[in-house]
């Protein structure tokens, strides 16, 4: 059995013999007195069962590199086995109060999980021992700096053409309220402001830096802006869906063409849309040909890939799936929808030398047959459907940034960033990012040596939302 405890994943061992039956029965674990015999004080063997005494180590980091433990205990045969819950370890008998088993990484899980697994029976009660493994130690490179710029908005991009940060301010800040408004990082000032209307959502920019989007729910209308002037371009008109006015799930520019957009619309401004289709637009027009979806296919994220001929969808909605759609210049259809076969969490990113889809929890697809080609160990981070993690690859540092809330940590607004080999996978470094007030919403690579993350009140809880901005040398050089 699994248990976790005060921000420790503790694993039951058990040992079985040359017939490994499942570990069901009874645990007892601790101290026993007058051990293969007792004093009658507590549950009592069988007479040569065989026992675990103690563990060297005891305890050992998530995520940590396959190691040999070392058990001791009493009536160790050459066919005794190291079971880690359920699963058999390759063992070897050293002597009749001594075994070594060896444990792979794969084993060493995420401090945090619930995860419950019953451990198989050896006899009446199984004797093992406590094995914890606790979130890894915070050193990286810790040469970095971290300011915060006070705002409420709902997304936040990025341009590299002008050096800034585009924000959809929403209708709950105190001073710049429903507008787009720039941020320079350097200096941590708002800059250049627009009005959009009501609440503006999701934001996305062209690849050449000309063109920024945004959708105006309210409105039922994608606004475009021309930059770096930030001056009101055209509106492009969504459409009347089922169930009232549509609305933008997600926009994404085609990268060969900063005129082309395209559209998750839903036709209900709620968690469980109605109705919804996948559009591109050129300019206001949009193309003839478009997913028409039926109630079931509900895309509400979007990907391109680099060259612009191919658009990713995924709805996690109802059932998570990945649709994988051409696109030409009538409009778009559902090439394949191979299925996924990892649930995804959070959002979803794309990496165009890897070709793979990343996702904010961690898991790594590809996207040509939805299959799982790897796990971040996300060691420091808390786990699990509402935990938030963020993440963002950088394919020319080949470094994958993860933003998540610390798994050892005192309290809510302690966050932790955890910097791994973007295609080998291993944990290269971490830094602590305390009190941070709001939720992790958005989460941006900038500049040579910069990440930010935006902060929302989505609990309603009144916290300040904000930028956060980090910079400095662990972004480019995250390993101690």
């Amino acid at each position: 059995m699994n248990k976790f405890v005060r921000g420790t994943f503790v694993s039951f061992f058990c040992l079985g013999f040359s017939v490994l039956l499942g570990c069901g029965g009874s645990q007892f674990t601790g101290s026993l007195t007058g051990r293969d015999g007792g004093d009658g004080t507590g549950p009592q063997p069988a007479k040569g069962q065989a026992q675990v005494t103690s563990l060297s180590p005891s305890t050992i980091a998530a995520a940590a590199p396959s190691f040999t433990l070392t058990v001791t205990g009493l009536n160790f045969v050459p066919t005794t086995t190291v079971m880690w819950d359920t699963t058999p370890l390759t063992t070897t008998y050293v002597s009749s109060t001594v075994l070594q088993a060896q444990v792979p990484t794969a084993l060493l899980g995420i401090p945090g999980s619930t995860e419950s697994i019953t451990p198989s029976p050896v006899g009446t009660f199984n004797y093992g021992v406590n094995f914890a493994i606790t979130a890894p130690q915070l050193d990286g490179n810790k040469s970095f700096t971290v300011s915060k710029s006070a705002v409420q908005a709902n997304d936040m991009v990025w341009s590299p053409s002008d050096s800034r940060f585009y924000l959809a301010v929403s209708s709950r800040d105190t001073s710049k309220p429903n507008t787009v408004t720039s941020l320079d990082p350097q200096s941590g000032l708002f800059g250049s402001s627009i009005p959009t209307g009501s609440n503006p959502a999701k934001l996305a920019i062209s690849a050449d830096g000309a063109y920024l989007y945004a959708s105006l729910n309210d409105s039922s209308a994608v606004q475009r802006y021309t930059l770096p002037a930030l001056q009101s371009d055209i509106t492009i008109p969504l459409g009347v869906g089922s169930s009232p006015n549509y609305f933008a799930s997600d926009l994404q520019v085609q990268p060969t063409n900063s005129h082309a957009l395209a559209v998750a619309r839903m036709a209900s401004n709620t968690n469980y849309p109605d109705q919804g289709d996948v559009v591109i637009y050129d300019d206001t027009t949009p193309r003839a040909q478009t997913t028409s979806s039926p109630t079931n296919l509900k895309i509400n994220e979007l990907l391109w890939n680099t060259n612009g001929q191919n658009l990713y969808g995924i709805t996690s909605i109802a059932a998570i799936n990945l649709y994988i759609m051409s696109v030409d210049s009538t409009g778009l259809q559902i090439k394949t929808s191979p299925g996924i076969t990892a649930s995804l969490n959070g959002g979803l990113h794309f990496d165009s030398p890897t070709g793979y889809i990343y996702s904010d929890d961690g898991i790594v697809l590809d996207p040509q047959n939805a299959g799982l080609v790897a796990n971040f160990p996300l060691g420091a981070l808390q786990s699990g459907l509402n935990s938030g993690s963020l993440m963002i690859p950088d394919s020319k540092l080949n470094t994958a940034y993860f933003l998540g809330r610390t798994i050892d940590g005192p309290g809510p607004g302690n966050y932790v960033i955890e910097a791994f080999d973007l295609t080998h996978f291993n944990l290269l470094g971490t830094a602590s990012i305390p009190n941070v007030s709001g939720t992790p919403y958005r989460f941006v690579r900038w500049g040579s040596n910069g990440l930010a993350f935006l902060t929302t009140d989505s609990n309603g809880t009144g916290a300040a939302g904000g930028v956060y901005l980090v910079s400095g040398d662990f972004v480019t050089s995250p390993a101690p």
